[in-house]
This record gives C-alpha cells, structure tokens and sequence, in this order.
C-alpha cells in the first residue's frame, strides 16, 4: 500500500509555490520601509536579505536531490509544508530581529546537512533504536552540563545554553529526541505488559517492573529542567511521556492520571517559584500589571487585535515593541501583520504536517515506527499548542518555541533530524 498520494510533479509544484510564496514575503520586506515613508529615497538594496533566500533555496533543492535518490516512495507533502514555514519563518526574523535573520539561516543549513545524513543512512532507525540507552545517557548528561557550565546569550536569565565562540547550543532540545527514541524502543518492547488491567485492584511486583527503568530515566529528565526552571520543556516532556503511554496502550485511565498530577505539580511548581506565579497571574489578569510582568502577554493581546483580518501589512505593523518577539512571541507578530488569514493559514499548515507523521503512524505495522513517528508529532503539535495558546492567552506562558518557525538553532537543527527519521521511516514504509 502506497503511503502517499502525491506523485514527483506535484511534490515540484508545492516546492515551487514555497519558493514563490517565501520570494515574495521578501520582496514585501525590501519594499517594506518605502511603503512606510511612501518615499523611494528610502529604498535601500538588502544584500543580506537575499543571501539568507539564496542558502534557503540551496537547501530546499538539495534536500530535495537526496530524497529523491534515497526514498522516492516517501511522503511527499512533508517536506514542502516543512519548507514553506522554515522559508516563512526566516523572512519574519529578519523583519523580528535582524541581527539573527543570518544566523538563523546558518543554521537551517546545518540542519539541512544532518537532516540529509539522517535520510541517506539506511539503518539510522535501528541504530537509534538499539543504543537508545546509550542515546538517553548522553541526552541527560548533555542536558546537565548547563548546570556547571551553561551560559545564556543574551547575558541574563536562566542558563540553559552551552556556548562558545558566538555559537550555543540548548541541551535540553536533544533531550526531546532521545526521551521519544527511548520512550518509542520501550513502549514497542513491553506495550503488553504497559496495559493496565482495571479488573485488578493493586499490582504485583511484577506488573510494576516494566514501568521502573522508564519511569527513571523520565524523573531524572524531569527533575533536570525543574532545577534549571526550565519548566516550559518539563511540562513538554510530562505531556509527551503520558500520550506516548496511551498511544501504546489506549487506556484512558492514562490520560485521566496525566491530568491530574499536571494539575499538583502545577500547583506546587506555583507554589515554589517566581517564574511560574509571574506568568500564571499574567495569564489570569495581564492589565493588572501591563507596564510590568505582563508587558509581553499585554503587548501579545494589542498587537492581535491590530492584525484584524487581513493584517497591517508585513513590514508595516509594529510588532517588535513585544520583546522577544523572535522567539517566543512570533505567532503574535504573524497576526498583526499577515491578520487571521495569515494565522489560520501557518495553522492549517501544521495540521496537515501533523496529520501526515500521525497518519505514517497509523498505517505502519511496527510497533516502534509507529510509536516513534506518534512521538514525533506529539512533540511538534505539544510545542505548538503551547507556545500559541500562551500567546492568544489560552494557556500560561512556557517558553518554549514554534517548531520550524521561532529563531532558535538548536531547536531547528533537532526538529530536522526528527523530521529525517519520519522521512526515512516513510520511505522504509512504501517499499
């Protein structure tokens, strides 16, 4: 059964509209400070600009030659959604932050050449999937070495980052990958002991073996980021660790579980630390303290409603008065400048990414294909639903970023070693 619906021409048509869509916003970005002055005098040629549209269009053809070579039975709807929102993505950091619009697409390039190893290595699923203890190790002490000697770039805050020489690199994004390779491997080796019986009222000791070295690795990876106060990454990794659990098993009672510990750790992490109880009042009440702790949700919330349907106009608005607007605000400034239209539109592209590695999923019949392609997406959908839903004010602010579209580096290179795997598996899949 062929995984996809899509043949090469079509594949080369959406790529083309990426190309022509990412072109054009640009242009619109060139032409940006002319439209604001209505003054041709202010036109100034942006070199830099089209260097950073240059490196995109390398990496989208080159992706495209390796996948071509390696996997032509993949799906071929991924990769074209994926380009259009990193393309998307790099135009608004420019517009953001220009200082990391260059930065940000040195880095796509890094990723695109891990992402084309990780498809070109024929047996990359069953390395992952045999050293996944050693893989989990090397996350966890990675995610720990912050604590001694972790830095943050921009000179205060907490210290996640390991850097050196204008180059960082944020642990605790790897830690993503290995907790799904891991949680994958062990969820297909003893899904059968993982299913509760809800006839029997208490477990024997060999019911709650299965659950111990999982549950280890998952507390030491929890209890990690806590202490770093990480706590937008820890609230990913418990969600991801639940709904990997009811993927394998189908059990409710999982989720029902799931819940309710969030809802105590969340009352006791608002308990122990200013952070949490600065973005839950923020979330409760942001007019409250506007000019204070509430600026980014309150200038989130204003710069919403000037988008309207349509927007401002990229280029036009205004959005950079919301600081970090680059990262992990940047579903705000789409609203402002590209409108509903624009939002829906980046929503409607993540669904149907979404839709595609959870569909790989359904229809493979390993056990940790499916579960590593389920993690995959519960991974990028959690970051997303997170990340927007603090900043249209339906949930509390976490911190972390919109997968393939916030600046972060190292975020952009893990998602595309992600993504790799589901490509790869994909085409496994079709032949």
């Amino acid at each position: 059964m062929r995984l996809l619906a899509f043949d090469s021409l079509t594949e080369r048509w959406l790529l083309g509209i990426a190309g022509v869509f990412t072109a054009t916003a640009f242009f619109a970005l060139q032409l940006a400070p002319v439209v604001r002055s209505a003054d041709w005098q202010t036109f100034v040629w942006q070199t830099d600009y089209w260097l950073s549209f240059g490196i995109w269009v390398i990496c989208l053809i080159t992706t495209h030659i390796v996948l071509e070579r390696v996997l032509p039975q993949r799906d071929r709807l991924i990769m074209p959604v994926v380009f259009l929102l990193v393309g998307w993505s790099i135009a608004l950091i420019w517009r953001l932050a220009g200082q990391f619009g260059l930065r940000q697409s040195i880095w796509l390039a890094i990723a695109t050449i891990a992402f084309n190893v990780v498809v070109a290595t024929p047996r990359v699923l069953r390395t992952f999937q045999r050293y996944r203890y050693l893989w989990m190790v090397t996350g966890i002490l990675l995610t720990a070495l912050p604590l001694v000697i972790g830095v943050n770039p921009s000179g205060f805050g907490a210290r996640l980052w390991l850097g050196c020489c204008g180059i960082y690199f944020q642990p605790s994004e790897l830690l993503k990958l290995v907790l799904v390779i891991y949680l994958a491997t062990y969820l297909a080796r003893n899904r059968q002991y993982l299913d509760l019986n809800t006839h029997q009222r208490r477990f024997s000791r060999e019911q709650l073996a299965p659950y111990i070295p999982m549950l280890i690795i998952w507390g030491l990876s929890l209890l990690l980021l806590l202490n770093q106060r990480d706590l937008g990454t820890g609230s990913l990794l418990f969600a991801l660790f639940v709904l990997m659990l009811y993927q394998a098993t189908d059990n409710v009672a999982y989720l029902i579980v799931g819940l309710a510990l969030l809802i105590i750790g969340g009352f006791i992490t608002y308990q122990l630390f200013d952070v949490v109880q600065v973005r839950v009042n923020a979330w409760l009440n942001p007019w409250a303290d506007a000019s204070g702790n509430s600026y980014q949700i309150a200038q989130s919330l204003l710069a919403l409603a000037a988008g309207g349907l349509a927007g401002r106009g990229f280029g036009i608005g205004a959005p950079r008065v919301i600081p970090v607007v680059h990262s992990d605000f940047i579903y705000a400034a789409v609203i402002e400048e590209w409108g509903i239209v624009g939002g829906f539109a980046m929503l409607a592209l993540f669904t149907i990414l979404l839709a595609r590695i959870f569909r790989l999923s359904i229809i493979t019949n390993d056990q940790f294909r499916a579960y590593l392609a389920g993690g995959v997406a519960t991974v990028f959908g959690l970051q997303a639903i997170f990340i927007i839903g603090g900043v249209i004010k339906a949930l509390p602010l976490t911190g972390v970023t919109l997968p393939f579209v916030s600046y972060g580096g190292s975020a952009l290179l893990i998602n595309f070693i992600m993504l790799g795997l589901v490509m790869r598996l994909s085409g496994e899949h079709a032949t």
